[in-house]
């Protein structure tokens, strides 16, 4: 969360030591409810792992399985490329514990 202009910031200002004052922390919900959140503190400016990670988590979560889910989307942003010297190096992979 964000600490100025939202909910966020009001409960920050009221208790620094308050959850919501972790900065990079994700949340994905599906409609049905169910949800989860992550962090990842590995100084990637360019988001890359967060993107990557919040494509599993949201399969882990059953997102290929619901109505009007683009796979396809899913499928592109869930190997995000790595670039080296303005090439492609490589990619990011996702290996979640469950």
């Amino acid at each position: 969360m964000r600490g100025d202009g939202e909910v966020g910031g009001a409960l920050v200002q009221a208790d620094p030591g308050s959850p919501e004052r972790r900065v990079g922390v994700q949340g994905l919900a599906l409609a049905d409810g169910r949800g989860i959140a992550f962090k990842i503190d590995d100084g990637d400016g360019s988001r890359r792992a967060r993107i990557a990670v919040a494509v599993a988590l949201l399969r882990a979560l059953g997102a290929d399985d619901l109505p009007g889910t683009d796979r396809a989307v899913l499928d592109e942003l869930a190997r995000p490329a790595v670039y080296g010297g303005g090439r492609v190096v490589g990619e990011v992979r996702v290996k979640l514990p469950f």
